[in-house]
């Protein structure tokens, strides 16, 4: 911006703060000056905007939502955790919350748990590929082979171009020694991103392992 556009925002950031500060003694208000510190990069300000939305409606989940985001963002994993569970217990409809906190559960190595909210999330969001993509993935290194697969295909069906889907799909054959359909999706990936390395890689592989196992 310009120096006179620089100005007129200025302004109207003023106006807008003033306003809300104005309405403090409401939660939603609260809460936007929550939204607008954390997107001046002003975490500490938005921590305390938050928490005082929260103590006026304790039941104003928004809030709690976005400061627990933010309190992820700052590496403060436990509060995270604690307001993330505090909000499914009382709305286990959200499940963007559910997915937040599976993944959360999956990082901190809580992983039987993590499944279980990362089933919700992709049960309530069936359009969302990363949820099955992500329940796949975990699924896979809990060895629970089947449940992986079904999770991956569901995520390829959603966006059937999506690259990291093809590639987790071919890599969960791959190891399962599937080499047939590994070799199916590797052609895949080949034919929709053919500059991509990994196709090639992986079809190369699958075809010397069975003209080794062809061999007499």
């Amino acid at each position: 911006m310009d120096g006179r556009q620089q100005k007129r925002y200025q302004a109207a950031l003023l106006e807008y703060q003033e306003s809300m500060e104005y309405s403090a003694d409401f939660a939603f208000a609260r809460y936007n000056l929550g939204n607008l510190y954390a997107n001046l990069r002003q975490p500490q300000k938005a921590v305390a905007s938050y928490l005082g939305a929260i103590r006026i409606d304790n039941q104003f989940y928004p809030a709690k939502v976005n400061l627990a985001m933010l309190y992820n963002q700052m590496g403060r994993k436990d509060e995270t955790e604690a307001l993330l569970r505090e909000v499914v217990a009382a709305h286990p409809e959200l499940y963007e919350v559910h997915y937040s906190l599976g993944l959360l559960l999956a990082e901190n190595q809580n992983y039987d748990e993590a499944v279980g909210h990362l089933q919700i999330a992709a049960r309530g969001l069936p359009g969302r590929g990363r949820a099955h993509y992500n329940l796949g993935l975990l699924l896979q290194h809990l060895k629970r082979t089947m449940e992986a697969e079904a999770a991956l295909l569901a995520a390829l069906e959603i966006e059937p171009d999506n690259l990291d889907y093809l590639y987790a799909i071919a890599d969960h054959y791959l190891k399962r020694g599937e080499l047939i359909k590994a070799r199916d999706f590797a052609r895949q990936i080949i034919q929709k991103y053919p500059r991509q390395t990994i196709g090639h890689d992986i079809l190369n592989f699958v075809n010397k392992t069975l003209e080794q196992q062809n061999q007499p």
